[in-house]
């Protein structure tokens, strides 16, 4: 590993100790749904680890490969399973290959042609006519080699060179080309065959084992810069909106995953076939042979971030799952504090309040110096939350009126989604807008909830005696009825988007979008399940007719 860190518990805890103990996350904080899995992760002490094809930097943990050294790889394992003899032929062989694949070959039977010539005239010069071409390359290669023309020593290390020379020579007068060099070495039928086992290993065994190596991992990132570091508040927490999470790690004791510093570094890391498990190729079988993955050099790869980034500071838990694409809720009850940045969102700030007072979490709240460019915090009281009726009504009529909005928006685009369905003639962002507006309206669901709940739980005022009493349960009839169809109508449009997405029929980005609005709604009816409605609300709910 490029930290040089051991693979076990005991040493990582004591880096961590080394570290100071204490880790951040930043987090943005908007009445979305990314900010629900916030606050119910903090609820249950666990933190979220997902998969690197979906981390925000296109190059961070998305291991890194040179197309040409993978396949120079491929190439060459393929060339083994072949067991060819000759060194030097098997070399020239993989020049050609490459190069073929690449659309280089007429350049480069251009540059062997002119070693070659190279040879015959350094041959002269030297005074050593006497031996045969051959016998005058094996003695005196390094000493030619060294003296050869620019563009030779730039497209061929010294051993290709030897044994581009060793075949050239053994060749006597024949003209150079494709053809005369395949046929020398009795490989003339077999190029195109060995050409295309290279690309088929490349591009339908090595890039799908690689995702789904990819796919088997889960990160889950952190800071151990401070709560005060701006750029983070500005790139990670919606500028100075959201939140900072501070855990302290002193007392962990057991394992959560395995967790080291980034590296920073103006070199990418890039991944072999040998470190993902390849250890050769069957040519009668025409499979891959297995091996063991090199755990080292994968972790080494997925510590090591561009030093642009060096700000971050950042620290990484990565865990291996047997499951492809499915995130870890790790446990991980060590948070110590949390800072609310300038201009959170009210409702979302009130929530996590009660929650952080409910298992002794300190809460802070950022201070901007008048005449600094620095930041402060100050510890928060229950003064600072006092209950308010009228706000807190306020909070309920905005989201119960976006609420319907978008309840109206989505039966719209239902009809007009089933009407496309009879004329078959599917209007793919229809659907994903579909979803959309389905996350969107959860997330106010969840909310409304929690915001009637707190109403109900600290107003003076008995909800049962409103005036409107019974359009208050009617809604919360409508808001739990959507809820439970909301799983199963994503359910039936993912198995329609599926059938679409097996003709060819959608972009690769639309599916893969539609695929986590899917899983981000089959989450959130749980998370708003995961709660009831106050029982003076729920006294009444059960009369309330259902609408149709």
């Amino acid at each position: 590993m490029n930290q040089n860190i051991k693979l076990d518990f005991p040493s990582m805890k004591k880096a961590i100790s080394k570290a100071g103990n204490l880790f951040y996350q930043y987090r943005p904080c908007r009445r979305t749904a990314e900010t629900i899995y916030d606050i119910e992760n903090i609820r249950h002490g666990v933190v979220y680890s997902q998969t690197p094809l979906n981390m925000n930097d296109p190059f961070d943990s998305m291991i890194g490969f040179s197309a040409e050294k993978i396949f120079e790889e491929c190439i060459s394992i393929v060339l083994d399973a072949l067991k060819i003899g000759n060194q030097h032929f098997r070399t020239v062989i993989e020049v050609l290959l490459k190069h073929k694949a690449f659309g280089q070959l007429a350049e480069v039977l251009l540059i062997i042609k002119k070693i070659k010539t190279y040879l015959l005239s350094k041959q002269k010069e030297m005074h050593l006519c006497h031996l045969t071409l051959n016998r005058f390359v094996i003695q005196n290669y390094r000493t030619v080699y060294s003296k050869a023309p620019k563009d030779i020593k730039a497209k061929f290390s010294i051993d290709v060179f030897l044994a581009l020379a060793f075949v050239v020579s053994n060749m006597g007068d024949i003209d150079i080309n494709e053809d005369a060099l395949l046929s020398f070495m009795q490989i003339d039928t077999h190029l195109d065959a060995l050409l295309d086992t290279a690309k088929e290993i490349q591009k339908d065994k090595y890039f799908p084992l690689l995702q789904h190596f990819l796919s088997t991992i889960t990160i889950s990132c952190f800071s151990v810069s401070g709560w005060n570091n701006q750029l983070m508040w500005s790139h990670y927490a919606n500028s100075y909106k959201g939140i900072c999470v501070e855990y302290d790690l002193e007392k962990a004791n057991s394992f959560f995953g395995f967790f080291y510093p980034i590296t920073y570094s103006t070199v990418r890391p890039t991944v072999t076939l040998h470190d993902l498990g390849i250890a050769g190729y069957d040519y009668s079988l025409r499979t891959l042979v297995s091996g063991d993955a090199n755990m080292d050099s994968i972790f080494s790869y997925l510590l090591t971030k561009n030093t642009c980034w060096k700000y971050e500071e950042e620290w990484r838990i990565i865990n291996v799952t047997q499951e492809p694409n499915k995130p870890l809720f790790i446990d991980f009850p060590y948070i110590k504090s949390i800072t609310f940045g300038v201009d959170i969102d009210l409702l979302c700030k009130q929530l996590l309040w009660d929650i952080c007072k409910d298992k002794n979490i300190d809460c802070y709240e950022l201070v901007i110096s008048n005449d600094k460019f620095e930041i402060d915090r100050r510890l928060l009281t229950d003064e600072d939350f006092a209950f308010d009726d009228e706000k807190e009504s306020d909070y309920i009529s905005l989201l119960c009126s976006q609420l319907m909005a978008k309840f109206k928006e989505i039966d719209d685009n239902v009809e007009l989604y089933l009407k496309s369905l009879e004329e078959k003639n599917i209007d793919y962002n229809l659907i994903k807008q579909i979803f959309i507006d389905i996350v969107d309206c959860l997330s106010n669901s969840y909310f409304i909830k929690q915001s009637m709940n707190r109403y109900c739980k600290y107003s003076k005022e008995d909800i049962t005696t409103f005036e409107d009493y019974e359009e208050i349960c009617k809604g919360v009839v409508a808001i739990n009825e959507f809820v439970s169809g909301s799983a199963t109508a994503s359910s039936d449009i993912s198995g329609v988007f599926e059938s679409i997405n097996s003709q060819g029929l959608i972009k690769p980005s639309d599916y893969k979008l539609c695929k986590k609005l899917a899983k981000d709604i089959d989450e959130l009816v749980e998370k708003v399940n995961g709660f009831s409605w106050d029982e003076k609300i729920l006294q009444n709910v059960s009369s309330q007719p259902s609408e149709e």
